[in-house]
């Protein structure tokens, strides 16, 4: 995963990327069926390999963008990214059992995951979902200070954190517990099927359905992801696969 510049080792962006993928992909199919782990330290891992995932595939700044090298700032935010989840995972029946127990540590380690998450849906999505919850946490802080009905009784950090990062709800909620589970192992299946072909059977048989009546091209597209919608049962899974055909 590596190659020789100039009698250095550079890291190679989009080999990690490949591998990193391969290895994300199976410890989602493995993981949730043969390894006996709580919900919190799946959901920690997920995170683990999704974010890291994801700073790769969008690197910090537009010129690590066009090579292959992996930036220190990337490097940064992938070392928070492994040691904040780690720390949950060790920490996951704490923070089951005694509830808003977290340390200074915690409290540092999980801020610096929130600014990274953030910083990871700035890169792939851009500025409105960053702007939106970092207009909540100014909220939080300034609450206690406004007057009327704007006015917020006051939250410490300390509890954000405990809530955001050092309990199952916050960013290890359902909505991860969902992407760690159902939602990325239909993806996983919708790519191999995409991947061999599966994705052009069913839109050759919709074609052959209803491709030659007025508005075909529109029952087509009901058609093929009625087909494919029968066998997966996720909508994420059906877009994946038939809408590369069928989504201009």
């Amino acid at each position: 995963m590596t190659f020789q510049n100039k009698g250095r080792i550079i890291l190679n962006r989009n080999q990690l990327l490949f591998w990193g993928g391969v290895i994300f992909a199976l410890t989602q199919l493995v993981l949730p069926i043969f390894v006996s782990l709580i919900d919190l330290q799946l959901r920690a891992i997920h995170i683990i390999m999704g974010i890291s995932l994801a700073s790769l595939a969008y690197p910090y700044g537009k010129s690590n963008q066009k090579n292959e090298k992996i930036s220190f700032w990337d490097l940064c935010v992938i070392a928070i990214i492994i040691v904040a989840n780690v720390n949950t995972f060790l920490k996951a029946m704490q923070i089951y059992m005694i509830p808003g127990s977290a340390s200074t540590f915690d409290l540092i380690i999980g801020t610096l995951l929130i600014i990274v998450i953030l910083d990871a849906a700035r890169r792939s999505v851009g500025w409105a979902i960053p702007i939106f919850v970092g207009i909540l946490f100014l909220y939080i802080l300034i609450g206690p200070k406004l007057s009327g009905i704007w006015r917020l009784p006051g939250l410490s950090w300390k509890f954000v954190i405990n809530s955001v990062y050092f309990s199952a709800l916050g960013i290890y909620g359902s909505i991860t517990g969902m992407s760690a589970t159902f939602i990325a192992m239909f993806i996983i299946f919708g790519a191999l099927i995409s991947g061999a072909g599966g994705g052009k059977t069913f839109i050759d048989i919709a074609l052959a359905l209803t491709g030659r009546y007025r508005g075909g091209p529109a029952k087509t597209a009901v058609v093929a992801s009625a087909l494919f919608g029968s066998i997966s049962g996720s909508g994420v899974a059906n877009v994946s696969v038939t809408g590369n055909y069928t989504i201009p």
